[in-house]
């Protein structure tokens, strides 16, 4: 869908079929402003420039004084110095932050770097304003709150694109190993399946199946809960499940558009599926994992939240005591005003929203990873406390000094370690939907809450 953008003195203000109904905060530092007062080009410019400075001042003050935080390398260091550079230069607001998140989403990866090959696929999916007025109904979501709502007057189908990703060390797909459905963070706005294809090929080696991760759309194309109409989609399309409509005549159904070229497109029991996701799109997970359960469908085996942002009313004390430490330091004004578009009329603390407001009873088994030094840490620390306390079977791995998904970052020490952790949990909750009454795997699975260090140590059973 098309968008303009109307320009104003440094920041932005969007105007299209679905507007930003605030104006944007003003940016609030002196360079931020007098960057992105200048042509495109000349911000790139001192963007760059302000990014090799402070890469240069991370890598003195790491030589000379220590890192940071204790554990990390030089390179760690030089990889945090960039993304926060990057991110300090682009606040939300900035006049041409939306055109950096447009480049967000062309980047391909090769495919060696990626570790995987990458084969196209596409989701039909029947009875679109159907499938929608489900979700809204399940997510007890008033359709009138909504500032702005996609017109399916007349579709009867519509298609959105997505990638399998497999990595190139396993052998052919069979019927009986994991297929995970991989929802790709950015905020909420960017990024895309290309962009985290080095995290998705190697979940897919950790996993040992394939992984499909679906170009979902994001709030500049189409308004709340359009994503989570996207997810559930793909679960369908996964299953072969379908929704009758609510006047009963027809069925909401999806399936892929290209269904005899692999056996990962057949039909795969939800015993062997994996939902997963990182930032927002872990925040995208867990209110899909919600929406589920409010639909009486069958759960996934587990579910896996990286770094989730699961707090959209950026509420928890970890955004301002590990600002130093974390790559994610948003101007949060910005952010906000971000999230306020993102919410589409209703106010961030709605619980279909913000997962950490609503009742989490019932839900998957979960593991949540994160950084103990990133600035959404209480975000995981707060859903494991809830999700515990109704009852579900999660756990909580806590990285010592990393930040916002290090999951990504191939040549930091502990990504191996995380990843190899995520392929465990995978075998794990597999043996328990397999075997329930293995005397063995009960006893393990019996562990419904459990926190646990980076070096393995658990500090809370």
């Amino acid at each position: 869908m098309g968008r303009k953008l109307h320009r104003a003195s440094s920041s932005f203000q969007l105007s299209s079929k679905y507007p930003i109904t605030q104006p944007a905060p003003l940016l609030t530092t002196l360079p931020a402003k007098l960057s992105h007062s200048l042509p495109l080009p000349l911000h790139l410019v001192v963007a760059f420039v302000s990014t090799v400075m402070n890469v240069l001042a991370a890598a003195v003050v790491h030589l000379v004084d220590g890192p940071v935080r204790p554990s990390w390398n030089f390179l760690t260091t030089l990889t945090h110095a960039v993304m926060k550079s990057v991110i300090v230069t682009h606040p939300p607001q900035g006049r041409h932050s939306l055109d950096i998140l447009a480049v967000s989403r062309m980047p391909t990866l090769p495919l060696p770097a990626a570790g995987g090959s990458i084969r196209d696929d596409e989701v039909l999916v029947t009875q679109p304003g159907a499938l929608s007025a489900i979700v809204k109904s399940a997510l007890t979501i008033d359709a009138r709150q909504l500032s702005a709502k996609v017109d399916y007057s007349g579709m009867s189908l519509r298609s959105f694109a997505g990638e399998w990703v497999r990595h190139k060390s396993l052998g052919a797909a069979t019927d009986s190993e994991p297929v995970t459905l991989f929802l790709h963070g950015g905020g909420h706005m960017l990024m895309s399946p290309k962009t985290h294809r080095i995290l998705t090929a190697n979940v897919s080696r950790a996993t040992g199946g394939s992984v499909f991760v679906p170009d979902y759309r994001m709030a500049l194309d189409g308004p709340f809960p359009s994503a989570i109409e996207d997810a559930l989609a793909c679960y369908l399309a996964l299953t072969g499940l379908s929704l009758p409509t609510d006047d009963g005549t027809s069925e909401c159904r999806a399936s892929f558009s290209k269904t005899s070229e692999s056996p990962e497109n057949t039909r795969v029991s939800p015993s062997r599926i994996f939902v997963m996701g990182d930032s927002s799109g872990g925040c995208l997970t867990a209110q899909f994992a919600i929406m589920l359960r409010s639909l009486d469908l069958p759960k996934p085996a587990g579910i896996v939240l990286i770094s989730p942002l699961l707090d959209n009313e950026f509420k928890a004390s970890s955004h301002h005591t590990n600002w130093d430490s974390d790559f994610m330091t948003f101007d949060l004004d910005g952010l906000k005003w971000g999230l306020d578009f993102y919410a589409s009329g209703l106010p961030t603390s709605h619980p279909a929203i913000t997962p950490m407001n609503a009742d989490l009873a019932g839900l998957p088994p979960m593991l949540i990873q994160a950084g103990d030094s990133e600035t959404l840490a209480d975000d995981s620390i707060n859903f494991h406390r809830r999700s515990a306390a109704a009852g579900n079977r999660v756990e909580l791995q806590l990285y010592t000094d990393m930040f916002h998904v290090f999951q990504m970052i191939p040549f930091i020490p502990q990504t191996a370690d995380a990843l190899g952790r995520i392929g465990h949990f995978v075998r794990h909750a597999m043996a328990v939907r397999k075997s329930p009454r293995n005397s063995r795997v009960r006893r393990l699975s019996r562990r419904a809450s459990r926190i646990t260090l980076v070096n393995g140590k658990c500090i809370k059973e």
